[in-house]
């Protein structure tokens, strides 16, 4: 019995078994409940340099959003094992929001007018791994402000609009959106640059 105990015990030490318990998890759906508030761009985005329609995934500055859980998905030819949200974008919007994939048509009077209500969405979530390349570039560009994401999971969050969103977390209440826009031309080509947004838990509405 001892030896059998020895052995078992021998085996959750060594490297690999430790190496097993350490790979990160995916968080639970319930990690994403909660009302959150944008706070910082990195970098931040140069609306000057922007070329054409911002991407539908990019927020702005101050944005507030709520996620709201509904329901795990089961048995759906499309969503199963997803997690079903209502996902709320409440106002006041930034302008930028006229120039934005996805969202232009809720402008009114030739892009000069938002109205000031909710936007509400379903949002299906899961959780996927990063490529370890991905994982690295994230952890690069966040170094420089102390704040890398501990695990390579991220929530992928398709909205019934049709946006996608990659989420990181930094914690449990510092979400930070994967997104980008295109820039001008120059003697290079076209850029796109990468920005990731971290945005901080609130109270709920």
């Amino acid at each position: 019995m001892k030896k059998l105990l020895l052995t078992a015990l021998l085996t959750l030490t060594s490297p690999l078994a430790l190496a097993l318990n350490d790979k990160p998890t995916p968080a639970p759906y319930q990690q994403l409940e909660g009302t959150f508030v944008l706070v910082r761009s990195v970098p931040e985005i140069e609306e000057d340099k922007a070329e054409g329609r911002f991407n539908s995934s990019l927020f702005f500055a101050g944005q507030k959003i709520k996620f709201e859980y509904l329901q795990t998905l089961e048995g759906d030819a499309k969503w199963d094992g997803f997690h079903e949200f209502r996902m709320t974008l409440y106002p006041p919007f930034s302008m930028n929001l006229c120039n934005q994939e996805f969202r232009y048509y809720l402008c009114k009077n030739n892009g000069t007018y938002i109205p000031y209500k909710p936007l509400i969405e379903d949002a299906f979530v899961k959780y996927d791994e990063s490529l370890p390349e991905d994982y690295e570039f994230i952890r690069s560009r966040l170094a420089s402000i102390n704040m890398i994401p501990q695990k390579q999971y991220f929530h992928t969050i398709t909205s019934s609009s049709g946006i996608t969103y990659y989420l990181y977390f930094y914690g449990d209440e510092t979400p930070i959106n994967s997104t980008h826009y295109n820039t001008k031309e120059n003697e290079k080509g076209k850029n796109i640059i990468s920005v990731f947004q971290i945005f901080k838990r609130v109270k709920n509405e």
